[in-house]
């Protein structure tokens, strides 16, 4: 007894140390702490920014100059990385982003020419550098619902390039029977060791959806659009070591990926909203939907039937060479 004892404060040793280590790298390399204080940083506020724009303008009614406070953060970042580090897609994309926004103002009738300058004025100083490659188009793109349905039976990167985050659904309830078609399609990801901790929470009483979306926030302007809430979840009591500490969120993320495919596949359309919540807001939710303790929220996946017709934001993705990195030996 008094070995197992022992053995248990050891492992909690190692796992403090271990959270600990995590615990440093979060505060020298993210914004948690020292905001925006590096390239990669501010390029990251910058996505951020320019993508909240997007996300309004592809609701199912925005607001004319709505997220004015936001835009003027984002003209302030954008002046402040060209100054520092020169243009690139995300300044570009940035201000094809707010040059979508400026459109939609005047269409609605509100002329913002202050918004207009400082947008002109960014666009000269980004001109004194290279011109980036890629696509950098920003805003909303349309689609048809006929396009989400057929993607099912399109070549896989056909099928990939189709799949958008999407915020306008149409009235038709989700059937039970196709989310669990998804489901198991979703099954088939890998995870360490064959554990497969996730589990998909289905909600879909009006009423329900609509607190759980109070609590977590990021669905203003559309909260009423989803006829489904999936909760994905990975389950602790699935890892077994300090070196395991953050697999949930691997596989659980995996799982989620996978599930989105899957639904697009069946012809629903999703909308995969972030759970990176503070303990107080965590448990508010799992208070609501009686989630186990030991299982852990990955995010919350709005799902229902798209429009005929309907708007998502262009989202721009990052130049392949930013993403694909060959070490010295393989280049």
């Amino acid at each position: 007894m008094i070995r197992n004892m022992i053995r248990g404060v050891v492992r909690r040793i190692r796992l403090m140390r271990e959270y600990s280590y995590d615990y440093r790298r979060m505060v020298r390399y993210s914004s948690a702490v020292q905001w925006g204080n590096s390239r990669e940083k501010l390029q990251a506020l910058i996505i951020i920014r320019y993508h909240g724009i997007e996300k309004g303008l592809s609701l199912p009614q925005p607001r004319p100059g709505f997220g004015r406070d936001k835009v003027a953060q984002l003209i302030d970042m954008l002046r402040t990385y060209i100054d520092s580090y020169g243009a690139d897609y995300s300044t570009v994309t940035a201000l094809n982003a707010l040059d979508a926004y400026l459109e939609f103002n005047a269409k609605a009738g509100g002329q913002d020419e202050s918004l207009r300058r400082n947008v002109e004025e960014l666009r000269r100083r980004a001109a004194a550098f290279p011109t980036p490659e890629g696509d950098l188009t920003a805003g909303c793109r349309e689609l048809t619902e006929a396009t989400v349905r057929l993607a099912g039976q399109a070549p896989f990167e056909t099928f990939m390039e189709s799949r958008c985050t999407v915020r306008q659904f149409s009235d038709e309830p989700v059937d039970l029977e196709t989310l669990r078609a998804a489901v198991k399609v979703a099954q088939k990801t890998p995870s360490v060791c064959n554990r497969q901790p996730w589990r998909a929470w289905v909600v879909s009483d009006d009423t329900k959806i609509k607190k759980i979306l109070e609590i977590g926030g990021g669905a203003r302007g559309f909260e009423d659009q989803m006829k489904v809430i999936l909760l994905v979840t990975s389950d602790l009591a699935c890892f077994q070591s300090p070196g395991e500490r953050n697999q949930c969120w691997i596989d659980g993320g995996m799982f989620g990926m996978a599930l989105i495919q899957a639904l697009h596949a069946q012809g629903l359309a999703s909308c995969c909203m972030n759970w990176s919540k503070t303990q107080d807001v965590d448990r508010r939710l799992r208070r609501m939907v009686a989630l186990p303790e030991s299982e852990s929220i990955i995010f919350l996946l709005g799902v229902g039937h798209p429009r005929e017709e309907f708007l998502v934001a262009a989202s721009a993705r990052k130049p392949l060479d930013d993403v694909l990195r060959l070490d010295q030996e393989s280049a």
